[in-house]
C-alpha cells in the first residue's frame, strides 16, 4: 500500500510571512494560517480559530514573500512535517508544521483596502 502526507488548508494569512536564511544560504518563508472550526457552546455553535504553522521553501519563498500579507484568504497543499528535539533543559520537544507544495491566492486583503463586512476578522494570533 502506498501512503500520502498531503494537507490542505483554506484559511487566512495571519501574519506577513518572515523571510529568513538556512545555514546553506536558502531563503525560506515562515508564515501562519488560520483556520475555524465550528465547537458547541451551550445551544448553539461558535468558531473556533486553529492557527497553522507553515512554511515555504525556493522557488516559492519568493512568490510568498511578494504575494501574501496579513487576512489574505488562501490556499495550501503541502506536508506536514513533524520536528523533535531538547529544549535547554534536556526536556524532549515537538511542533508540525505544513511545507508548501503549491499555494493559491484567493483574495488579498491589506491594511488600506476597506474588510468586506461579510468577511470574519481575524482573532488575534497567539505569541509562540
Amino acid at each position: 500500500m502506498k501512503t500520502q502526507n498531503q494537507v490542505m488548508l483554506v484559511g487566512y494569512v495571519g501574519r506577513p510571512p518572515k523571510i529568513t536564511q538556512t545555514a546553506q544560504g536558502e531563503e525560506v518563508a515562515s508564515f501562519s494560517v488560520a483556520t475555524h472550526r465550528s465547537v458547541r457552546d451551550g445551544d448553539g455553535f461558535k468558531d473556533v480559530p486553529e492557527w497553522h504553522p507553515v512554511v515555504a521553501f525556493p522557488p516559492q519563498t519568493k512568490i510568498v514573500a511578494q504575494l501574501l500579507g496579513k487576512g489574505d484568504a488562501v490556499v495550501i497543499v503541502g506536508d506536514l512535517r513533524q520536528e523533535r528535539w531538547r529544549d535547554a533543559d534536556g526536556a524532549p520537544r515537538a511542533a508540525s508544521k505544513v511545507v508548501v507544495r503549491s499555494l493559491s491566492v484567493l483574495s488579498q486583503r491589506r491594511d488600506n483596502l476597506s474588510r468586506h463586512p461579510a468577511e470574519p476578522e481575524l482573532p488575534a494570533e497567539p505569541a509562540a
